[in-house]
């Protein structure tokens, strides 16, 4: 099995495993690279896993100077395998003499291409798959799935750390299913609305922007980019702060935090302009809470208090109902995770406290509410490590217990639910901490144990989400942490840095992560000296 290139390529590959390997599948689909030397490596990857599954691949490159034409040829490929890997697309398709002509039949063979009831994979460059996608639009709109595409080059090597299993049950999940669905719709719809001249403004708002949506849900981070950057002067001239709202949150989901913040503060900005006063309904402080949480996470935590004081005020003031009430928990929470990264402990312990204090309220008012419930567990978390961070170990100590018979409940009543799952592992993690700190290694250790076995579940289960991938990563760190200088304590460090490095790649703009990184090479260092 190929080591990944990047942080995508497990999905991007086995999305291509599971279409060549899934029985009775039929149809098409194209994937391209960045480095075309990959494409041999993935296909005698491919053809490899294929026979550990008892199916048979053909790989074919096809001979544009023959006088058969492309469906006989591939006809002929595939006849004595189960699928079938065209190598060299892109080569046909390029063809600056027959190019379109090849295009044209391919065209026009696309039903037969299902009738040959085989899985065919088309090997393609960012040239012929723009050239397929606007000049041959029926063939590409009746492929199978969506285009796959692999970043990186192929002299790049990471250790393999996804469990292949999570991988398949996504990709066999009705949740990626319906995504893939809307894609391949949304996709037909913005063929026909550009051939149609529909008004810019509504293709982008009604088609655009949900079909970039679902690339950035499915990893195909260049896609929805490519898409952005295609749109981007109409999408930057939008003045409705619902549609600014969605574009936010699309440029955060791919990691661009700059634009995700001013489209966001602009939004804030035209509602505003329609309060009167200071009246602002709920939104506006939903908006600055996440311009906040977004600017901490790119490290930029530099002049936000102001904001988040008088916003804080303003809720205060006239507290009529659980939203609002909801929206000053999470300024207060922000509020006390700035002072904390100002050092200015006292206050930030101020501010959790109100924070678990008005957590509290809502928890016990909707005892039904996952959401309430789970915002109750980080606000003893919170206060815990402030408690913690100003050396009252016992009293924090507290808190995470608190925190633990809270998430342990949740997850008893919602045993499917990925979230509070996420916050037992942080009790156990935090814990952990705590009693390591107090000298008392062997319960420190059982409490990381249990962080990393359910650490490597959720992130298998879930390989996609860069906040339980990264809680594998911390796990392996504090069990390195505590074996000290050993041969075990090495490989820990090495897994924790191979995560977090893939992570960065796909976030660069990370703070956290770089902070990650540094750390853990840091100990990495000292412990191979």
């Amino acid at each position: 099995m190929l080591s990944p290139a990047d942080d995508n390529f497990q999905f991007s590959y086995q999305l291509l495993l599971l279409f060549l390997s899934r029985p009775g599948e039929q149809g098409y689909m194209f994937c391209r690279s960045d480095d075309q030397r990959f494409t041999h490596k993935i296909n005698a990857s491919l053809k490899s896993d294929l026979a550990q599954k008892g199916r048979t691949c053909a790989v074919v490159y096809l001979d544009k100077n023959s006088d058969e034409p492309l469906l006989p040829q591939l006809e002929k490929a595939v006849s004595a395998d189960d699928a079938l890997i065209v190598a060299n697309l892109f080569e046909i398709v390029n063809d600056t003499e027959h190019g379109s002509v090849y295009l044209t039949q391919l065209n026009f063979a696309r039903e037969a291409l299902w009738q040959i009831d085989k899985p065919i994979l088309f090997w393609t460059d960012a040239r012929s798959m723009h050239t397929i996608a606007n000049q041959a639009p029926d063939l590409y709109s009746q492929r199978r799935h969506t285009t796959v595409h692999f970043t990186g080059t192929a002299d790049v090597r990471v250790a393999e750390r996804l469990n292949k299993d999570g991988w398949e049950s996504f990709l066999s999940s009705k949740e990626f299913a319906d995504i893939e669905t809307n894609i391949n719709i949304l996709e037909k719809r913005l063929i026909g609305a550009v051939k149609g001249n529909y008004p810019m403004t509504r293709t982008v708002a009604e088609i655009v922007l949900p079909l970039v949506a679902d690339y950035a849900k499915l990893g195909l981070a260049d896609e929805a980019r490519e898409l952005m950057t295609k749109y981007e002067d109409v999408i930057r001239g939008m003045e409705d702060e619902n549609t600014l709202r969605q574009v936010a949150d699309i440029r955060y989901a791919l990691h661009e935090y700059d634009d995700a913040i001013e489209t966001l503060r602009k939004a804030n900005e035209l509602i505003a302009e329609k309060s009167e006063g200071n009246d602002y309904p709920v939104e506006w402080f939903v908006n600055l809470t996440d311009i906040a949480r977004w600017s901490m996470e790119a490290g930029r935590s530099e002049g936000l208090l102001p904001e988040i004081t008088r916003a804080i005020d303003l809720l205060a003031k006239r507290l009529k109902n659980e939203q609002q009430g909801w929206s000053l928990y999470c300024l207060l929470v922000l509020s006390g995770d700035i002072h904390s990264v100002l050092g200015k402990l006292p206050d930030a312990r101020k501010f959790y406290e109100q924070g678990l204090s008005i957590s509290k309220q809502l928890a016990a008012n909707n005892p039904h509410s996952q959401l309430l419930q789970n915002g109750l567990s980080i606000a003893y978390n919170k206060l815990g490590d402030a408690l913690s961070n100003m050396g009252h170990l016992s009293e924090a100590r507290n808190y995470y217990e608190q925190g633990l018979k809270l998430n342990e409940q949740l997850v008893e009543m919602n045993p499917n639910s990925e979230q509070p799952q996420r916050h037992l592992g942080i009790s156990y993690c935090k814990l952990g901490d705590i009693v390591n700190a107090m000298g008392q290694l062997n319960e420190a250790r059982s409490y990381y144990e249990q962080y990393m076995r359910l650490s490597e579940r959720l992130a298998a289960a879930n390989p996609h989400s860069e906040e339980l991938q990264r809680d594998l990563g911390i796990s392996n760190v504090r069990l390195a942490e505590l074996k000290g200088n050993t041969n075990a304590a090495l490989r820990y460090y090495k897994d924790a840095l191979g995560i977090f490095e893939q992570l960065s790649a796909a976030n660069p703009l990370s703070r956290q992560l770089k902070d990650d990184i540094a750390y853990t090479k840091e100990q990495l260092a000292a412990l191979e000296k």
